[in-house]
């Protein structure tokens, strides 16, 4: 790696690797006539250039003082050079190194709000004559990014360059986390398609909590059937509670429905236990079958903190 700055707003990062693969299969699998060793040699290099720009919005809110709004876009080239390596073995996927030649741009906005903490108030006075200056840390603020949203999408070089290329764009990725409030989180993305002008997928997680530790959290996921991903073809709810009791015990729920089967996954219910040097924890999980029935499933969990864990 051999990172530099072009000021006042570029940042490259430029960097190459190498990788050595060595193979030594068993003769009485393969055959005593197989070579004895088999290697791969490898490198890879990527360019990473990025920028960043902000703007400071000051509130007149009591407690959120300013919001940082930031921007940062961003481009990525990788590549792997095309090795034949149709005479290695071939027993998992890290066997396999496909050629790479990709260059992938994004785009990401977040917003930063500054709060000044509650009961928080770390101050220094400077007298001078009849007139002081009141200076406030920077531990008296928190920072948190309550709104990221980011579009990526990826254009492969090596098949434009085909005589009939296949799609050398990528879907457009975009991904929005955001949390308007203290108790609240709401994450989802999407993948559009540029040559269907479609959504392959988009999914929504709504989690809401408190500070006894309860909290529920809500998933809506939807994947079509296409080329472009290797997805299966999903349209499903599912919602997960969890509830504290006590300080030691917690009940949890769960549910799941698949539309596009118009059937139940799946609903469990389960407990923890959680007492001073150990911890119990039971669940049942009644999962739908191909044929409607109802298969059961049953789990018991010990753990002995500072021993180890064991269960059915």
């Amino acid at each position: 790696y051999l990172p530099f700055q072009l000021k006042p707003f570029i940042n490259i990062e430029p960097s190459v690797g190498v990788r050595g693969t060595l193979w030594r299969p068993d003769k009485k699998e393969f055959g005593p006539d197989d070579k004895k060793i088999y290697h791969r040699e490898l490198y890879d290099t990527r360019l990473d250039l990025f920028s960043e720009i902000y703007r400071v919005f000051h509130t007149e809110s009591k407690t959120m003082e300013a919001v940082k709004h930031t921007i940062r876009p961003r481009i990525i080239h990788d590549f792997i050079p095309d090795v034949d390596q149709d005479d290695l073995p071939n027993f998992d996927s890290l066997d396999r190194i496909a050629n790479t030649n990709l260059l992938t741009y994004s785009l990401t906005n977040t917003l930063t709000s500054k709060t000044r903490k509650k009961g928080s108030f770390d101050i220094s006075h400077r007298i001078d004559n009849t007139k002081a200056t009141v200076i406030d840390s920077a531990a008296d603020y928190s920072y948190n990014d309550f709104l990221r949203f980011e579009l990526e999408q990826s254009y492969d070089i090596n098949e434009a360059k085909e005589k009939d290329p296949d799609r050398p764009f990528s879907p457009i990725s975009a991904r929005l986390d955001l949390v308007p409030g203290r108790y609240i989180a709401l994450e989802a993305d999407a993948l559009w398609s540029v040559y269907d002008t479609k959504f392959l997928s988009h999914n929504i997680i709504t989690n809401i909590w408190d500070l006894r530790g309860d909290r529920l959290s809500l998933e809506y996921r939807y994947t079509r059937d296409s080329d472009e991903i290797s997805l299966n073809p999903t349209q499903s709810l599912s919602a997960d509670l969890r509830v504290k009791v006590t300080n030691s015990l917690s009940l949890s729920a769960d549910y799941e429905y698949n539309f596009l089967d118009n059937t139940r996954v799946q609903t469990g219910i389960g407990m923890n236990y959680r007492a001073r040097c150990w911890a119990f924890e039971g669940r049942i999980t009644d999962r739908t079958g191909v044929d409607n029935s109802h298969n059961f499933d049953f789990e018991i969990k010990v753990n002995l903190f500072g021993l180890g864990e064991f269960g059915y």
